[in-house]
This record gives C-alpha cells, structure tokens and sequence, in this order.
C-alpha cells in the first residue's frame, strides 16, 4: 500500500511519531512534508504552531515568512521571542541575505538596504493594522522598525497571528534598557505592549478581531540573559496583563517593585509563578496591592531569589496573612527559594 493510500488518521499518527520521536528532529518533520502534496498540507500546521525567535537571528525570517504567506499566520499557537542587543555588520546582498543568515537587530541599526522590495509589505501590514486599530502612529512604528527596534519588530509579528494561545518573551528590565532612537521620551515596551493593550480594548468590548487574541491564554516574561536581576514595575505587568482571556501568568528573574492606587482593577488569572523573583514586602503588604488585583487566583507558586535578602519564615508567615485577608480561591500554593 502507497503512503498517499493511508487514511489522514494514521498518516497523522505517523506524523505525530516523527514530531515527537527522541531521535527526530524538526528538520525531519520538514523532510517528510516534501515527500507529497498531501503529506504537506497535514503537515504544515505542526511545522509553524510555534515559533522560537530565543535562536538569535530568526525574527526577521519570521517577518517575511508570515508577510509572504498569509496563510501559515493561522497556524501558529505559540511563540518565543528574545529581545536582541547587538547588531552585526550588513550583508551585501539585500533582504534576502538577511533571511537566509543568522543576523541580530538592535536599536540605532538603520535596515532599509536589507529590507529593499520587501520594506513595501512591511509598510502595508503597519498601515492595514493602524487603519483597523484606528491609530494614527503607522509612520512612527514604520521608522521604528526600519531603526531596528526589536519590540517595534515583534510588536509587527505578534500582530500577524491572530491564533496565538501562548506569548513568552524574554525582555529587559528597567536597568540598561536600550532606548529607540526615535523614541527618546517613551518608556520602555512602548510598541511591544501596544497589541496587548490594543487587545485588552477589543476583548472588553467584546469586539472580534484579528487584533483581538482572543485564544491567548498565557503569558510568561523572562528578563533578557546577560542581564543581572532586573526591574519590572507593577504599572507595567499591568499594562501587559489586561487581556481577558489570559488565564496563566509566569515571571522569570525580576525584581517586581509595587505602587499603590486607588484604581480598582481586576485580573482574570488563576495561575502565576513568579520564579527567582523578589517581590517588594514592604509595599506588597501595604493595603495588599499586589494580589488584590488577581481575585480568581487559583495557584500560586512564588520562588523567592535568594541573594542577600533571604525569604525569612516572617515573610511567609507576611505573605500567606495577605493572600487570607483577600479570601483568594487558591487550591495550591507553593512558597519557597532558589535553595528549595
């Protein structure tokens, strides 16, 4: 019997065994579409259900590969991005040379050359998502972009997968964050937060969108490798946070300081793990400003970093007297440090 002569059923099993075997690999996943037209239509969805841009370099063959075709955009649930700090010399070449390479954008590098034919798509993805969004920055992003600016650049793929279930970025803190260069006076994660935000908006309105991400359900932050414990403020977690169908939030290696507000805000996570964090006590326990704005709170998993200020038993005995005082649905909790 021909392969083409299986039914999708088993023909998916295999696919599945290929995709998941300890000795496979993706590229053998890649292989095995090219072998028929069926073959690759079945496997094309598992080849871009994720994408992992924590492999320098491959953001911008992200970029021309979801502009070129639209129709992978559906496919992809998951993605990885790391932001970048160096750049490395232009390739002679254009575009394409940067695609096929493994190259870094930082801000300040000026990518028009590398762009060419291409900087053409990119402008009338920027002016189709601003025309949709109402917003009246397009030209701004656009330069931002050509500038180099990796949240600028993510800000523009993110936008492209209207299916995404899962965002995982690895970022800076406020320690040595690179400023744009033509975004001097902005804070930082101006452009990476505008589609979340954006889409915060539109999921309150019950408005559906491509915009929307109305299947994005996690969302994760680790701070930029190379980087000591860095700093996240509570304004900016909650900037990033507002969108109602998330349900699971986990941070990586920060330093989270707090404020207190008299704005009354209510978060729809049920899961957080905050690993190697230092939560800031003497703020975290004044009036609970913290977890009050996670009411369904179902598990907790808080990794204290322990560096020279270790996470004494009064912290915990602080920290489970603010979670009770909230009257939080919590199911499971872990309280410990990186010694645990």
């Amino acid at each position: 019997m021909l392969l083409n002569d299986l039914p999708n059923e088993v023909l998916n099993n295999i696919c599945a065994y290929v995709e998941t075997s300890s000795y496979g690999q993706k590229g053998d996943l890649t292989s095995l579409s090219r072998t028929s037209r069926r073959l690759h239509i079945l496997i094309e969805p598992r080849l871009y259900s994720s994408l992992d841009d924590k492999k320098q370099g491959s953001l911008l063959k992200y970029l021309r590969t979801l502009l070129e075709t639209p129709s992978l955009r559906r496919h992809v649930k998951v993605y990885k991005g790391c932001q970048t700090t160096t750049v490395r010399p232009v390739p002679a070449g254009g575009f394409s040379t940067l695609y096929s390479g493994r190259y870094e954008i930082a801000n300040g590098a000026d990518l028009t050359p590398l762009f060419g034919d291409n900087l053409k798509a990119v402008r009338k993805a920027v002016d189709f998502i601003t025309f949709l969004a109402e917003e009246k920055d397009g030209d701004r992003w656009l330069e931002d972009i050509i500038a180099g600016s990796w949240h600028a650049v993510t800000a523009l793929v993110l936008c492209l997968l209207p299916n995404l279930q899962s965002l995982h970025l690895g970022i800076m803190g406020d320690r040595d964050w690179p400023q744009a260069t033509n975004n001097l006076i902005d804070p930082p994660y101006y452009w990476l937060k505008r589609p979340l935000m954006r889409a915060a908006k539109l999921q309150q309105k019950q408005i559906s969108s491509p915009l929307a991400f109305e299947q994005l359900t996690t969302f994760s932050i680790t701070r930029h490798k190379g980087v000591d414990l860095a700093n996240i403020h509570q304004a900016q977690l909650m900037q990033l946070l507002r969108l109602n169908s998330f349900r699971k939030f986990v941070a990586h290696d920060w330093y989270i300081m707090f404020w207190n507000t008299s704005e009354k805000i209510r978060l729809p996570i049920v899961d957080m793990e905050l690993i190697n964090c230092i939560l800031d006590f003497e703020y975290l326990l004044d009036d609970d400003v913290f977890f009050k704005w996670f009411p369904h709170l179902e598990r907790l998993r808080y990794e204290h970093l322990d560096n020279s200020k270790k996470f004494h038993p009064q912290m915990i005995t602080l920290l489970i007297q603010s979670l009770s005082r909230l009257q939080l649905p919590l199911r499971e909790l872990y309280l410990g440090d990186t010694n645990d």
